[in-house]
């Protein structure tokens, strides 16, 4: 099922690596941190806006991984919406983006404070 616009392995790995680094080992730091050192300014930020701190990197990880998963099992991204037509490379960054949007919101929506 090997096409000419998937990512090549190598790249898609570093892509793995990166998003597992994003969206386990930096919470487990920043959670961390909140345990030892209660008083660090950076320390009080992660408690003051933990939606933003944790929430808003997780899910730009979960729509990467959207977008990522989406294309090799449909195949290249194309729709309409809004009058617009988006192919190539922007139904991609449109799909991430429509991702975030709803993630974000979700988040912002469900936090309780």
């Amino acid at each position: 099922m090997s096409t000419d616009s998937q990512l090549p392995r190598g790249l898609r790995n570093l892509i793995g690596i990166a998003l597992f680094l994003a969206l386990l080992v930096v919470p487990i730091f920043m959670l961390a941190m909140l345990y030892i050192d209660r008083d660090d300014p950076l320390s009080q930020i992660i408690q003051k806006q933990t939606p933003a701190m944790l929430g808003v990197p997780w899910a730009g990880g979960a729509a990467m991984i959207v977008v990522l998963l989406f294309k090799p099992v449909f195949g290249d991204m194309e729709f309409e919406a809004l009058g617009f037509k988006f192919k190539g490379a922007s139904g991609p960054v449109v799909l991430w983006v429509l991702c975030f949007l709803a993630e974000t919101l979700a988040i912002h929506t469900l936090w309780m404070p």
